[in-house]
């Protein structure tokens, strides 16, 4: 009998992690359920995109990005051909893009555990910090540039530290990332402050670093001509510090980071120290604006966070457990775990558009008509932006999309009817 219970023993801690990450998979599960029985669908940001992937290929998209700045005036392509590759595959069909981002939440969520193992040797630790970070996770079919970018920071900062032999595909990845968002520049510092014994590892950091600085100069040329910053209202910047802090304590509790920062002066890791520090700067280019109190800005940041607490955890023993409880509560308690859709819901917003969608579809069915009045109709927020953006076709049968242009007249809400 005691035979028989050693080699359940045995066999359970050789495939822990697998087991752990497996359980993480079907946590990641919970978010998808939600997701699709909460009836996502395309919103805010995502109708200029669509509207601008309809009418550019890659190739244009890349050199006006590269050159210009997106529409909103980020040079962060990578993403956008992402997304411009699930519209040419997909169109407005909402299901790939959930499955797609989901994809690389899960994906992301190993590769952080993966991390967290390496650097901390405790499978629990990284299992605990990972749940932790399964919590952001991001609704909105935009958010596929947060998702790629932790996805090739990750890769990145995994290759490095795992197989330094192949430390040129790490380059190339922080590279991708860097010109996926801005915030990427965080890497080689990461990567400097957690290999900071392996001396090996170091002299490789010095390409990381040229690249970096290269990156550097070309978004420095932007700003000395004025075109840094986007000219899009919603991204306005404000640097007065009382809400400088006010967005800072929004992001991060202020009781957890001094935990944090107490628990490394304890532990005397104060090699770590540094990754705190890290954490505020990641969230510089974000803080500055106006009106973006966003979740998804986290998603990155976090996970540097994230990494640096298992590093710091103890064993986990009887003695231990209050400190894991007062960490789990600190970070949300029983809100860290994903919301359950017990059922379908109405998306109004959804709803909304597909009114106007249909009202339009059956209109045209009668010759005689060469526009639709919209006055009866309940407009929300996204199918005004899907009319304002003239994506309107992009909704319909492409028996009509192809055959007509529709203009929208938003002071008379009426929409007039071409032939192509």
């Amino acid at each position: 009998m005691q035979l028989q219970f050693n080699n359940i023993k045995n066999v359970v801690r050789k495939y822990t992690d697998f087991i752990l990450i497996s359980f993480l998979i079907l946590l990641s599960l919970i978010h998808l359920h939600w997701a699709i029985n909460t009836d996502l669908y395309f919103k805010v940001d995502d109708f200029s995109a669509l509207a601008y992937y309809r009418d550019n290929n890659i190739f244009e998209m890349v050199k006006e990005f590269l050159l210009k700045g997106d529409f909103f005036g980020f040079r962060r392509i990578v993403g956008h051909i992402n997304f411009k590759i699930m519209f040419d595959l997909f169109r407005t069909n909402a299901i790939p893009y959930i499955l797609a981002n989901h994809i690389f939440h899960t994906i992301n969520l190993i590769l952080l555990f993966l991390i967290a193992k390496y650097l901390s040797k405790s499978s629990f630790s990284s299992f605990l910090v990972t749940i932790l970070y399964n919590k952001i996770y991001l609704l909105y079919f935009s958010n596929s540039h947060e998702y790629l970018l932790v996805f090739l920071s990750l890769s990145s900062i995994y290759i490095f530290l795992k197989y330094s032999k192949k430390y040129y595909l790490s380059l190339i990845l922080f590279t991708l990332a860097l010109l996926t968002k801005e915030v990427a520049f965080t890497i080689p510092f990461f990567l400097f402050i957690v290999s900071y014994k392996a001396k090996q590892k170091q002299k490789l950091l010095k390409l990381f670093f040229i690249v970096l600085t290269i990156y550097i100069v070309y978004q420095f040329y932007f700003l000395l001509a004025g075109k840094l910053l986007p000219d899009n209202l919603s991204y306005g910047s404000n640097y007065w510090f009382k809400d400088l802090s006010d967005k800072i304590i929004y992001f991060l509790n202020p009781i957890l980071f001094g935990f944090l920062l107490i628990l490394g002066i304890v532990k005397k890791r104060y090699s770590l120290l540094p990754i705190l520090l890290l954490f505020l700067i990641a969230l510089v280019p974000n803080i500055i604006f106006v009106s973006k109190l966003e979740p998804y800005y986290l998603y990155l940041p976090i996970s540097y966070l994230l990494i640096y607490l298992a590093m710091l955890l103890p064993e986990f023993k009887a003695q231990n457990v209050i400190i894991f409880i007062f960490i789990f509560i600190l970070m949300g308690g029983r809100a860290v775990f994903p919301q359950i859709a017990r059922q379908s819901f109405p998306n109004w917003e959804k709803i909304s558009l597909e009114k106007v969608t249909s009202t339009v579809e059956s209109a045209i069915n009668d010759p005689e008509v060469n526009q639709v009045n919209l006055v009866g109709i309940n407009i929300l927020r996204d199918a005004r932006l899907m009319l304002s953006f003239g994506t309107l076709d992009l909704f319909l049968d492409e028996k009509y999309s192809d055959k007509y242009y529709f203009i929208y007249n938003p002071d008379e809400k009426l929409i007039i009817i071409e032939n192509k």
